[in-house]
């Protein structure tokens, strides 16, 4: 579960739940129901989109971005 008003949209896109937090209301709840009510072929379909995501991040990748922004400000 991911809040939809954060950064997380742009990273997880499709392969996950969000809920929206407000100043007054929040559909936490329901989305969670959501999620718990899944079936086995709606929870497969969503695991698979999230490995599919997860191929286009790695550790190696982020420290390689981030030593290049070090190495253009020093």
């Amino acid at each position: 579960m991911l809040n939809r008003a954060s950064c997380f949209p742009e990273i997880a896109g499709d392969a996950a739940v969000y809920f929206n937090m407000g100043d007054m209301k929040s559909d936490l709840a329901d989305q969670l129901e959501a999620l718990c009510s899944l079936n086995s072929e709606e929870r497969n379909a969503l695991l698979a989109k999230q490995r599919q995501r997860l191929q286009r991040y790695s550790w190696e990748q982020a420290a390689r971005a981030l030593g290049n922004i070090y190495n253009k400000c020093c």
